[in-house]
């Protein structure tokens, strides 16, 4: 999932005590894995529903659809954090 590597990193960074405060490792970096399981989430429910790799699709509408979860996820992500 492209649209998740950035909060994949931040929890990772957390985790590895590289990133994040005292607060956010003592709390097992509990945000950040949060902010992930939710872009997972949400990135997984839109490609279900648009019917991502269902069969008879061809690569080109599979690809069509990834691009649009893409899209609306890091839009939605976008929108969550501000």
């Amino acid at each position: 999932m492209d649209n998740c590597a950035d909060l994949n990193m931040e929890l990772s960074g957390c985790l590895l005590g590289k990133a994040g405060t005292w607060w956010d490792r003592a709390s097992m970096c509990m945000k950040a894995k949060e902010r992930f399981g939710k872009c997972c989430r949400l990135n997984r429910e839109v490609l279900e529903n648009k019917g991502y790799a269902r069969e008879g699709n061809t690569r080109e509408q599979n690809q069509k659809i990834q691009d649009y979860a893409d899209e609306y996820t890091q839009k939605a992500m976008k929108e969550d954090k501000e």
